[in-house]
């Protein structure tokens, strides 16, 4: 009798044994399971947000630089701003500059007959259309010696009668820095 006591006791102690490992699985279903997806969850979105934070910490970094570069860039333009003042007329010294441009034409053996000055076509460009005479065979050294001088941005056209020396009209286009008010 004994051993069916003990036997019994030794069941009933597995079945409680069972019983426990059994409360223990569900509730590892019930609670743990849950916890441990929301803490994977939680774990992903913070590696997100890392990753995030390192995005912006690389952006800033970049534009910072950017920034330093751009400083160090405005600061070698500001040196060269006095001579900037210097070469673009405006619109106080445009007589000056059209002095100029005559002395520019006669130095290459041109003549100019007549000037027509078109104002502010486009904002900051003045347009002046110069009438000579002159051989046109010489018509690249006029275009040269405009060309050459300051604040002429380019020129824009070029009429030559070649059977009309004194028929040449030369459009050049000035680039012109407006005077604060």
């Amino acid at each position: 009798m004994k051993l069916i006591e003990k036997l019994t006791n030794t069941l009933q102690n597995d079945l409680t044994i069972i019983r426990m490992f059994v409360l223990l699985f569900v509730l590892n279903l019930v609670v743990v399971l849950p916890l441990s997806v929301k803490a994977t969850n939680t774990f992903n979105k913070r590696n997100e947000l890392k990753n995030k934070l390192i995005e912006i910490k690389m952006d800033m970094e970049t534009k910072l630089d950017q920034l330093r570069q751009s400083s160090v860039v405005y600061s070698e333009a500001l040196s060269y701003k006095n001579d900037l003042d210097i070469a673009l007329p405006s619109d106080s010294d445009i007589q000056n500059y059209l002095v100029s441009l005559v002395e520019t034409a006669s130095g290459v053996g041109y003549v100019l007959t007549d000037l027509n000055i078109n104002y502010r076509q486009v904002a900051g460009e003045v347009y002046i259309n110069l009438k000579m005479e002159g051989a046109p065979s010489n018509i690249g050294n006029v275009i040269d010696a405009l060309e050459s001088m300051p604040r002429i941005t380019e020129v824009q056209d070029i009429t030559v009668n070649f059977n009309n020396p004194d028929d040449i009209l030369i459009v050049v286009k000035v680039f012109v820095v407006e005077a604060d008010s």
